[in-house]
């Protein structure tokens, strides 16, 4: 369905386990978005509007673990070439309100508080570092391959050293 503001929305039912829901907010605008290309800001902006906003000034985190959301296995986002993903997860319909107005908060009203901007370059710029294994490189390689000539080849959706500093 589409609301009045032109959010569209997808809604189904799942009887099997019963009593859980996962709510999701995809933001079609991710790395390749950003200005400039490489720069890591659209997976930055995904790290920090979890720290606050309107109605969770203390963090997104911290209001709905009180609800019993379990910020280490119900909540999850990603930053993809396209989009931007929040996904959370609970067994309890009591909760899917607060989950909402979460998501809601992270679409319209998040803040980026000052003092967790250098914290949260250290977490991604641990997360930048690159992955030497055997997996790392075959993944690397591959998605090259698969890239090389579309629109997609520069796209660096976590950004580079020097972007993410910047």
């Amino acid at each position: 369905g589409t609301l009045e503001n032109g959010i569209t929305y997808f809604a189904l039912s799942n009887e099997a386990p019963g009593g859980n829901f996962e709510a999701r907010l995809v933001v079609k605008a991710g790395a390749l978005a950003q200005e400039p290309i490489g720069s890591g800001v659209a997976h930055f902006l995904e790290h920090m509007v979890f720290y606050g906003s309107e109605n969770f000034s203390d963090g997104i985190f911290e209001v709905l673990e009180s609800y019993g959301i379990d910020s280490a296995t119900h909540l999850n986002a990603w930053t993809s070439c396209d989009a931007t993903t929040y996904t959370f997860t609970a067994n309890s319909s009591e909760n899917l309100g607060m989950v909402l107005k979460a998501l809601d908060d992270i679409a319209t009203s998040a803040i980026f508080p000052e003092n967790l901007i250098e914290r949260e370059r250290s977490v991604i710029l641990e997360e930048a570092r690159p992955d030497e294994s055997i997996d790392g490189i075959e993944g690397e390689v591959i998605e090259g391959m698969y890239r090389e000539g579309t629109p997609y080849e520069n796209c660096n959706t976590i950004g580079t050293d020097e972007g993410i500093r910047a």
